[in-house]
């Protein structure tokens, strides 16, 4: 077993858990899904809960994190606009699996070298 070949991947994945936890600390996340949720308004409101969602897991957080960081925001405006909790529950849901999709997981680099490809080709595949 060689330890050169999997040096990247482990440097990959420590560097995704160190900015997602600089996001969470330093408020960046939720300052990023109140500015989503601001700048489509009211009548975007589930696309874009699901939108910042998936922002915030697509950088490396991971979907239970993501959603408990938007979860206040979705159910401040699900109360404004009369939108019940699973509605909101459900968008944050499949946005996170959205953005995970396109996040440097674990996953994403297997599928990468499985195929033979730098992980930001996946991940730029995985936005489509």
């Amino acid at each position: 077993w060689n330890v050169k070949s999997v040096m990247g991947t482990i440097v990959r994945v420590l560097a995704a858990g160190i900015l997602a936890g600089v996001m969470m600390e330093s408020g960046a996340a939720n300052r990023i899904a109140k500015t989503i949720v601001s700048k489509f308004g009211e009548s975007l409101a589930i696309f874009s809960l699901a939108f910042a969602t998936m922002i915030i897991c697509a950088v490396g957080v991971f979907i239970p994190v993501a959603v408990l960081i938007v979860a206040p925001i979705a159910i401040e405006v699900g109360n404004r606009l009369g939108i019940s909790k699973l509605a909101l529950l459900v968008a944050l849901s499949g946005g996170g699996k959205a953005g995970n999709i396109m996040s440097p997981n674990p996953n994403t680099i297997a599928a990468a070298s499985g195929f033979g490809v730098q992980p930001s080709q996946v991940m730029i595949g995985s936005v489509v």
